[in-house]
């Protein structure tokens, strides 16, 4: 049983077919006559346009008594999925910002483009944002397509809950078997969402999914420590029990026999270090999420959608914080040169001395054109680039420390930043426009 945000194989239902025997006398009556009404029509004159191509009911797999289950949205791109092709997506970085989602989305649109029916989703980012997991996951179910996730960091081997919760949802979920998961309250960067009450239900909408997905296998107390892990709190850790002949795997307080002389059994889901703090860390290996049965261990992607058709090359999307902050640094850093360069070349008395000529004053306005207009184009990059990411302005600005900090404090250090600049730009501007009419 699945929940919206996730892709629910749904079977077609078959429909009566009887009806009463005069209705269908009737029926083939009025089509014998239509028949020879257009057999007696003499044919019209100019080539005879083709018709189009249309399949009938029985070549439709949903027709057939075998065919696979398929999904509403399936329906509706039938050319994808007779084309079988792959469209293989890499998401590189952290889920923590609304930017990743429309990108994402642009990608989903390449693979209606493409005539994709299937998609390998490599993911491998460790922070995330519940808001910004839920809109790709409903990105995904919008799509239709048959979706692929594959948990892979080549870099450090680890992905957060963030991750395997878009895995999770997806109709196969397989692990690099190097790669494991590992979420604590840190790693969910809920102090970059700008509106809490979105933050608060995207939370819920995304543990429900979770726990409808989870439930099957008796493992519905994951849902909220994946959608979530700072809000959970235990007493104990959880161990996984192996499954055995009556009962499958499953999560418990009581730890199981070491396999290990000598070594204690690791828990997978850990309580706070301290009574006082909230949160949990979860920490699952490729080989524990098999034992659940909820994903399969791989080595590369060979193993991956085997005979599923061609398969594209892989396309990676990285739409990251840390690079649009380094990139804020650089504009304001460009806007400050130009800036700085302006001043000292405006740096003549004013009103004009007698004594100096006007064509000095006219020449040293006509030398800032070319700063200020890349002081002002530095400065609106910096503006449109805070629109696309507004989390930017809840992380420190550049020069500003993270001591006692707070996102309110950052976002009013990121408006002095742009606007003590544009201050400075048109006072700059009306200087040089001064010395131009002399």
């Amino acid at each position: 049983m699945y929940s919206d945000l996730m892709f629910q194989p749904t079977a077609h239902r078959g429909r009566s077919r009887r009806s009463a025997p005069f209705h269908l006398a009737a029926f083939a009556g009025a089509l014998l006559s239509l028949a020879s009404s257009l057999r007696a029509e003499p044919p019209t004159d100019g080539p005879a346009s083709e018709p189009p191509a249309t399949e009938s009911p029985a070549s439709e797999p949903s027709a057939r008594p075998d065919a696979p289950a398929t999904t509403p949205s399936d329906d509706k791109a039938p050319l994808a999925r007779a084309a079988m092709r792959v469209y293989h997506l890499r998401l590189e970085g952290d889920l923590d910002c609304t930017a990743m989602v429309a990108a994402f989305r642009e990608r989903l649109e390449d693979t209606a483009s493409k005539k994709c029916g299937k998609l390998i989703l490599e993911l491998s980012g460790d922070r995330w944002r519940p808001d910004v997991v839920r809109d790709l996951a409903f990105a995904l179910r919008e799509s239709g397509l048959h979706t692929i996730a594959v948990l892979n960091d080549p870099k450090d081997h680890r992905v957060g809950a963030g991750a395997l919760a878009i895995g999770l949802l997806a109709h196969e979920l397989f692990i690099e078997r190097a790669t494991s998961i590992l979420t604590t309250p840190s790693h969910v960067a809920g102090e970059l969402a700008p509106e809490p009450a979105d933050l608060e239900r995207a939370t819920r909408e995304l543990s429900g999914s979770l726990h409808v997905t989870l439930a099957p296998r008796g493992l519905e107390s994951l849902a909220w420590m994946v959608a979530d892990p700072t809000r959970e709190t235990l007493e104990k850790p959880l161990y996984i029990a192996t499954a055995s002949a009556a009962t499958p795997a499953r999560l418990t307080h009581a730890p199981p026999p070491s396999l290990t002389r000598g070594k204690p059994p690791t828990p997978v889901v850990k309580p706070p270090a301290a009574s006082s703090d909230h949160g949990v860390t979860v920490e699952l290996s490729a080989a524990d999420l098999e034992s659940l049965g909820l994903a399969t261990p791989t080595r590369g992607l060979a193993n991956v959608a085997t005979g599923a058709g061609t398969r594209l090359a892989p396309v990676t999307l990285r739409v990251s914080l840390d690079d649009a902050r380094a990139k804020a640094a650089d504009l304001l850093a460009v806007a400050d040169r130009a800036l700085a360069a302006s001043d000292k070349a405006l740096d003549l008395d004013w009103p004009r001395d007698p004594n100096v000529s006007r064509d000095l004053y006219q020449k040293a306005a006509a030398g800032v054109t070319r700063d200020l207009d890349s002081a002002a184009t530095a400065l609106a990059a910096l503006e449109s680039l805070l629109a696309e990411f507004p989390e930017l302005t809840r992380t420190p600005a550049p020069g500003q420390t993270t001591i006692a900090g707070k996102p309110s404090a950052y976002a009013a250090r990121w408006k002095r930043e742009a606007q003590g600049r544009a201050d400075d730009l048109t006072k700059l501007r009306e200087r040089a426009r001064l010395f131009a009419s002399q």
